[in-house]
């Protein structure tokens, strides 16, 4: 009887590692830069305005300070760069790590209409990491970990996402430590 539990704890033991394997390979926020992890109202009726994130800052806006203030959003299922006046690119890069791509894209982000000031939107979904172009030209990626539906699904009620911040202005998501390390390489190489 003893023989034949062997190949059942290796199994066990083989999936157990794998799975540790897999939680342990997915790349964590770029050491250095600002980041974290939030969750937000997202926009639903004028009674509930939900409120905008600041990368910057790495502070929810509120109303009263919108909106020169708050450079993302969320309406309904929509992922939003802010309007007028701060002119805010969004793009979707599919699901992935939050530190999983190192250089933000130059180009393919969706930007208010010029003419009306109307926020870009580009479909909320879980898991994708979207990249935000700022006003001031630096840039900052988020990705969504939870978005929670009302009772009758038709709007989100809360969206949790992780959040990262390039403030030099480069496009370099590959934080502190790496530059560095790059850095000495060259010099003794």
């Amino acid at each position: 009887m003893k023989n034949n539990l062997y190949p059942i704890i290796f199994l066990f033991g083989l999936i157990g590692l794998l799975f540790l394997v897999g939680c342990a390979s997915e790349p964590n926020f770029p050491p250095g830069l600002p980041c974290g992890e939030v969750s937000i109202t997202p926009f639903a009726d004028s009674q509930h305005p939900g409120a905008r994130f600041d990368f910057e800052t790495g502070q929810i806006v509120y109303e009263a300070d919108m909106p020169v203030a708050g450079d993302i959003f969320f309406d309904r299922k929509f992922v939003c760069g802010s309007g007028a006046p701060l002119w805010v690119g969004v793009q979707d890069t599919q699901p992935q790590s939050i530190g999983a791509d190192p250089s933000a894209p130059s180009m393919g982000y969706e930007f208010p209409d010029n003419d009306s000031g109307v926020p870009s939107r580009e479909g909320l979904y879980t898991s994708h990491v979207y990249w935000i172009k700022l006003t001031d030209g630096k840039y900052a990626k988020i990705k969504i970990k939870e978005a929670i539906l009302n009772d009758d699904t038709s709007d989100y009620k809360s969206i949790t996402f992780q959040w990262v911040y390039q403030p030099d202005g480069s496009t370099n998501f590959k934080g502190k430590e790496v530059e560095e390390e790059v850095e000495e390489e060259n010099e003794t190489g």
